[in-house]
């Protein structure tokens, strides 16, 4: 092996090796953490949100955005959600075939603390959805659950289901 190759090598091995702290601070989350609601906290159910919502024929993220904008009142409000999203990812799961498959958005909104909390750096939605067909066969995504995180400054810093300190 030549010492251009042994370096060349040496470079590959150190671009995969990715610290803890640089995988806490990514806005982005495998799929795989994705996947288990036990990651994030209790936010809102299906229970909480209007047909007219939970019920969506569009694509996943107008779903999720559509569940994101609901607001604690019950009614829809503006939250300018574009402002300080940071990434917006969507992982489909399918199950068996007995089983309809499940949608998944995780909407990361950095940077955060605008309302004067200096503990809290972003926050990290999870918006889950079943896909279901309508009486007339077209398909929907119906809304399951919406959970969250939180990345914490101080103390534990990282993302978190719990609040920050």
């Amino acid at each position: 092996m030549t010492i251009k190759s042994m370096v060349t090598a040496v470079i590959l091995l150190g671009s995969l090796v990715i610290s803890p702290q640089a995988l806490a601070d990514s806005d982005s989350i495998s799929r795989q953490q994705a996947a288990n609601p036990n990651n994030f906290g209790e936010y809102r159910n299906a229970n909480d949100v209007p047909k007219s919502i939970s019920h969506c024929s569009a694509n996943l993220l107008v779903c999720a955005e559509r569940v994101l904008n609901y607001g604690h009142s019950g009614q829809d409000q503006d939250r300018d959600l574009g402002k300080n999203i940071g990434t917006a990812e969507i992982f489909i799961y399918p199950q068996a075939k007995s089983k309809p498959d499940v949608g998944v958005v995780i909407i990361t909104e950095q940077p955060y603390g605008d309302d004067g909390d200096d503990s809290v750096g972003g926050e990290r939605y999870r918006i889950a959805f079943t896909q279901q067909k309508n009486t007339q066969g077209k398909p929907y995504w119906k809304f399951v659950s919406q959970r969250y995180q939180v990345y914490c400054l101080r103390g534990s810093e990282g993302w978190s289901k719990k609040s920050c300190v």
